[in-house]
């Protein structure tokens, strides 16, 4: 589900799970990110992008970790 989180939305994305965690509560958050340096869109119309992750987007450990 992370994949569907657009780079815009990180923010409201983990201040809503934080507000659903209870005090001192902690949280796995799941997801695929590329490899350094590598493109964050799937392919258009690749296997990837059309079945699996369709308008998915991946975010770098570090954009990640900075909306956190």
């Amino acid at each position: 589900m992370f994949e569907h989180v657009g780079l815009d939305h990180l923010a409201t994305y983990f201040d809503g799970l934080y507000g659903l965690l209870r005090p001192g509560g902690r949280l796995l958050n799941h997801g695929i990110s590329p490899a350094s340096g590598r493109r964050t869109r799937f392919l258009r119309w690749s296997f990837i992008d059309r079945y699996v992750f369709p308008d998915g987007e991946l975010h770098g450990v570090g954009s990640v970790v900075s909306a956190i």
